[in-house]
């Protein structure tokens, strides 16, 4: 809007023209009105206002219907000044748009025949005049029919149909063919959403039953393409020599499904409104359709960082989706990160506030990779929270995963009153599993394990008996059954069953590990420490101290060192090192042989025959390497 000292300028220009010219001569009187008109439409909606404002009532000057007025005044206009009444015009069709008569507003710009002006330096005014005439006419024509953006259901149903046929046909490799045909033809913006269906129906295709001496690769002659005549009737297909060819099935199966992941990408709907819900879920079922398959195949092939990005992707418009983010929450697992993974698998627990398995995902990491028993020991009883009262055929793994908690608490804890505790509540929770599912093998191993750690050999040996009988290939329970068996002093059996294991597992770093301590058993062997057997003790106390500084909790440290303060002389310090050798592993008779020796030196010969006694007793059920060795297991 013009300020007030320019309309109070214009205002008396027009006075001056009005009593001086205007009845004298039309043309400088229309040339007032141009000049009017572009000195107040820099805001094309406050066109009427600025004019009914600067042009005084008395003034006998219609703004609102200057047809007849201009009509008269082109009709002195001489050649030399038609670009005034192009002007004229011009100006007329930006007032009647600005006061909402877009019809009369085009008819002007017809009659200014802008489609055939030439093209000429012109003013800055000129051009902005030229320019706002453009864009309004170019707003308010009639507009032609938009053509529809899909190829119309017919046709579609048609392509998607073609290949399907062949393969209810029994004729894969034609419907393989016929795919890759349509596959190849040029995009169009009509083909964005059939691409993205045939792209995800091949590679299921090639997953199926397509693969392996079945499979040939695409034809990348791309010579023979451009000398052939292609028939008018087909579609224009992608030549040139920067074609990337998949050499394999897995190349194009994955390039396939890459393609169709960056099409559900720009498919999707990110806009959290209401009123683009059943787009963003269409969107959505389509990318998921597309990730599951990707899931599969880079899951099988190890490819998992890839499958990473592309879920990484997806989250942008995966907001509360909780299908993606429990995806993302494996992959990270799978990927060594633990603790992202344990974060990520929280946020799909709050989603499916009501599903059982996030609450077991969530367990299974903190027993596995964080070393967080008690934690674990939480999403378990949420997860049977969550099972009892919406039930899912998942109680058994609840209190089967409860037991697992509780065990391992009982394995790192020390005191001995919670020691009991954890090992009962343990032992209870997994009765409960044995009676849900009793013929779960898990629930067999991880029984035979508590019997083990507790010393109840023979209950042991029933209970992974018939883990084995079970699942015979199961490699940790075969584990346990060679410890239990050289805890009976059955080397020879022990040794034959290990033979026959590492047969059926011989990329077992376990096995082969018992099978060395099982060499070193039966056959002997010198491997003594050095310091100790040269008689260099506070070398060797040294060693030992540096040892138990990096693992507290090593038995073999605690007691090598407590015998070294023996040999030094100093029996209280290796009385209490022993103690705390035999509370972290109470089982192992050469701690409570060691500590015998020690109490004997002060003097005590009572507890010293007492620890004796024990190291005898235990003898009888300790293993060549404790039970703790082996790896926590979920299969």
């Amino acid at each position: 809007m013009p300020d007030p000292l320019q309309l109070n300028t214009i205002h008396r220009c027009v006075e001056y023209m009005r009593g001086k010219l205007f009845l004298k001569n039309p043309v400088p009187a229309h040339l007032l009105k141009q000049l009017v008109l572009s000195k107040n439409s820099k805001n094309l909606n406050g066109v009427l206002n600025q004019i009914t404002v600067v042009i005084p009532q008395t003034v006998q000057f219609d703004v609102l219907q200057p047809q007849s007025r201009l009509f008269n005044i082109e009709q002195n206009i001489s050649i030399p000044q038609a670009g005034v009444a192009l002007d004229a015009h011009l100006l007329l069709g930006k007032l009647h748009y600005a006061t909402g008569h877009f019809e009369e507003s085009l008819r002007h710009f017809m009659e200014a025949d802008l489609q055939s002006l030439t093209e000429k330096p012109l003013p800055s005014r000129s051009l902005k005049i030229v320019a706002e005439s453009y864009a309004v006419k170019g707003t308010y024509s009639p507009q032609p029919t938009v053509p529809s953006i899909h190829m119309g259901p017919i046709l579609e149903t048609a392509l998607q149909r073609a290949p399907l046929l062949h393969i209810l046909g029994g004729r894969l490799p034609a419907a393989v063919n016929r795919y890759r045909n349509m596959l190849q033809a040029v995009e169009s913006s009509g083909t964005h959403s059939l691409r993205l269906t045939l792209t995800r129906q091949l590679a299921e295709v090639l997953l199926r039953g397509y693969t392996g001496t079945k499979y040939t690769p695409p034809n990348g002659d791309t010579k023979s393409k451009k000398t052939a005549s292609p028939s008018p009737w087909k579609p224009q297909a992608y030549v040139g020599p920067n074609l990337f060819i998949p050499r394999n099935e897995c190349e194009e199966i994955i390039l396939l499904l890459l393609i169709s992941d960056a099409m559900a990408g720009r498919e999707a709907v990110l806009s959290q409104s209401p009123e683009f819900k059943e787009a963003r879920i269409r969107a959505l079922s389509n990318a998921t359709a597309v990730y599951d398959l990707l899931t599969i195949v880079l899951a099988r092939w190890n490819q998992i960082s890839l499958l990473h990005e592309s879920l990484e992707r997806a989250l942008k418009f995966s907001y509360e989706e909780p299908h993606i983010w429990f995806q993302r929450a494996l992959c990270l697992e799978n990927m060594g990160q633990y603790g992202l993974a344990l974060t990520v698998t929280k946020e799909v627990a709050r989603m499916l506030n009501t599903k059982v398995m996030p609450c077991l995902l969530a367990a299974k990491i903190c027993f596995q990779h964080l070393n967080d028993a008690y934690e674990g020991i939480e999403w378990s009883e949420m997860a049977l929270q969550r099972e009892l009262s919406n039930p899912q055929g998942l109680l058994s793994r609840c209190y089967l995963y409860i037991g697992i908690g509780n065990h391992y608490a009982a394995v790192t804890t020390h005191l001995k009153n919670n020691k009991l505790t954890y090992n009962n509540a343990a032992m209870e929770a997994l009765n409960k599993a044995q009676q849900v599912d009793p013929n779960d093998h898990l629930i067999e191993y991880y029984i035979a394990m508590i019997c083990s750690c507790r010393g109840q050999i023979l209950e042991a040996m029933t209970h992974i008996k018939s883990a084995l009988k079970l699942c015979p290939e199961h490699a940790p329970s075969l584990h346990l059954m060679i410890l239990l068996l050289t805890a009976q002093k059955q080397y020879a059996e022990a040794s034959a069953l290990l033979h026959s294991s590492l047969s059926d597992f011989p990329d077992s770093l376990d096995l082969h590990y018992v099978k060395a301590h099982l060499e070193l058993q039966v056959q002997g062997g010198d491997r003594g420490l050095v310091h100790e057997k040269k008689n260099e003790f506070i070398e060797a106390r040294q060693c030992f101290q540096n040892a138990i500084s990096i693992n507290p909790s090593h038995v073999k440290s605690l007691q090598h060192l407590g015998l070294m303060y023996h040999y030094l002389g100093n029996q209280r310090m290796a009385e209490k090192t022993l103690r705390d050798a035999a509370r972290i592993d109470p089982y192992s008779p050469t701690t409570w042989f060691n500590l015998g020796k020690v109490l004997e030196s002060l003097g005590d010969h009572t507890r010293a025959s007492d620890c004796m006694a024990t190291a005898l007793q235990v003898e009888t059920v300790n293993p060549i390497l404790p039970y703790t060795s082996i790896s926590i297991t979920f299969e």
